[in-house]
């Protein structure tokens, strides 16, 4: 499917689509078999780093869920990527990240066993979602990815990295700090920029992502890395806030919330779609706000999004999302 996206009237080039697939929530995998033909690169949640320093699979990461995975990809034509990633116990472990950075051994050999596992069990690259690290990190972490990135190429396998959003170097906080992006930019293949959680899970409630930071943040990615590898990434999700402290929500709790609480207006700095009740204070990034940052990310020229994450999203997105050309 073909879509070229209009910003006021201009045509724009189409863009090239990606999103991430995790196997905790059955519809993941169900709307990769029904929308993937729409998609042009898979990221599939497949490895964790482990506290000795090296991956590991995780315990979906199984050969029958590897040939399902492997099998929807090629009838819909899909590029696949082994996603790993520091997230242990249900939040990103920055010890874990520690442990592979500590000396140049443990880099390559965290390094060699992530592009041997993507090869293995039959992906067409490597994923790299480190997340919430320390800023002692930040040069370690990028002659790891060199290392990657050399591993990679001779196993011919591509590479992707996902990334904290900023707007400015070095970042305003640990996460960010840790990520130098031009030089991460100049190893990999797709730049992710996690152009989400503006306000997260425990922070006020508030748009999830902005439009003017979301602008911003591509904008200045354009100064750090090549427009053609820069994904967006944007939000399929909403959380539900009480004072600060939200749960996430999917397109289907959405819709159970809103039957009974119907009154829903739409916030105008992110065209999110909100709702209020019982105290608490509900932003959801539906169709119409995710139109409005594809439309932003054609404007900006950059090569598509990148989308967290499959099965969470409002259907109606795939009456526009396609794979490009």
């Amino acid at each position: 499917m073909l879509v070229t996206l209009l910003v006021v009237g201009a045509t724009l080039a189409p863009l090239k689509n990606s999103a991430w697939l995790v196997f905790y929530d059955p519809a993941s995998m169900a709307s990769f078999e029904k929308y993937g033909a729409q998609l042009s690169e898979v990221g599939v949640e497949w490895i964790v780093a482990g506290p000795d320093g090296l991956p590991k699979r995780r315990e979906h990461a199984t050969s029958a869920n590897a040939e399902k995975v492997r099998t929807v990809a090629k009838r819909h034509g899909v590029t696949t990527y082994a996603m790993t990633s520091n997230a242990a116990g249900g939040g990103f472990d920055a010890s874990l990240v520690d442990a592979i950075v500590k000396d140049e051994a443990s880099m390559r050999a965290h390094a060699e066993a992530l592009a041997q596992i993507a090869k293995d069990d039959g992906f067409d690259g490597v994923d790299l979602d480190y997340e919430s690290m320390r800023p002692a990190v930040r040069e370690p972490y990028v002659k790891f990815a060199a290392m990657v990135r050399e591993a990679c190429d001779r196993r011919q396998l591509k590479l992707a990295i996902a990334v904290h959003a900023k707007t400015s170097e070095p970042g305003n906080w640990d996460g960010p700090i840790s990520q130098d992006w031009k030089a991460l930019g100049a190893l990999v293949d797709r730049f992710r920029i996690m152009t989400y959680d503006f306000h997260w899970a425990t922070s006020e409630a508030g748009p999830i992502a902005p439009l003017e930071w979301f602008t911003q943040v591509i904008e200045f990615a354009k100064t750090q890395v090549a427009a053609e590898k820069i994904e967006a990434g944007v939000a399929s999700y909403g959380y539900d806030w009480r004072d600060k402290s939200a749960r996430s929500i999917t397109w289907r709790d959405w819709q159970e919330l809103t039957k009974v609480h119907t009154w829903t207006q739409r916030d105008p700095a992110s065209q999110e779609n909100t709702v209020e009740y019982d105290g608490r204070k509900v932003f959801f990034s539906d169709a119409v706000a995710i139109r409005a940052k594809f439309d932003l990310a054609a404007k900006a020229g950059v090569r598509g999004v990148a989308m967290w994450r499959l099965g969470a999203e409002d259907p109606a997105i795939w009456d526009f999302l396609g794979k490009g050309p």
